[in-house]
């Protein structure tokens, strides 16, 4: 079952965003560097190696502001209802799973026949024959919910047979 988006939120931060010529005065010699871009006001300078290692520390002198947008996807649960049938019995066991993409089911609410069950699973007993409206709810970690409904009629599912024989 594909999921489906239930809604995008785009969420807009800002960054100050430094750039600008940084220079430093060490051992009688200025070093410098450009920057076009850098999250970073403070920058480490440095030329040469071994006895000609000069190195300091400096400033980028310009700032700016810079939006950055980011886009959330929220995905909505998914709630199947799953159906077992006891062997050799009208008997059904009906189970709401769910499931959910971007996050965990918080709650799960089953009914049937308009009555809330405890947990996620129930047990229909009766004549062949009998139906039931069986209905089922799941909650995810962001608070949105999805609701599927089922109708089982039960059926005598017949004891499963190997090599002509009963088990």
């Amino acid at each position: 079952m594909q999921q489906v988006i239930q809604l995008t939120v785009e969420h807009t931060t800002y960054q100050t965003i430094y750039w600008g010529k940084a220079k430093c005065y060490t051992q009688g010699e200025w070093l410098a560097k450009y920057y076009s871009y850098s999250i970073l006001r403070s920058v480490h300078l440095s030329k040469g190696s071994g006895l000609d290692y000069k190195s300091c520390w400096a400033e980028i002198p310009f700032e700016r502001q810079q939006a950055s947008t980011t886009e959330i996807c929220d995905y909505k649960p998914t709630t199947p209802i799953s159906l077992y049938r006891v062997e050799g019995d009208t008997t059904a066991i009906v189970t709401l799973n769910g499931s959910d993409q971007d996050g965990s089911i918080t709650r799960y609410e089953l009914w049937v026949d308009g009555v809330r069950q405890t947990g996620n699973t129930a047990q229909l007993v009766g004549a062949q024959g009998d139906s039931f409206e069986v209905r089922g709810r799941v909650t995810d970690n962001d608070g949105d919910t999805t609701e599927t409904s089922k109708s089982v009629s039960l059926i005598f599912r017949p004891p499963a047979r190997y090599d002509k024989y009963l088990c």
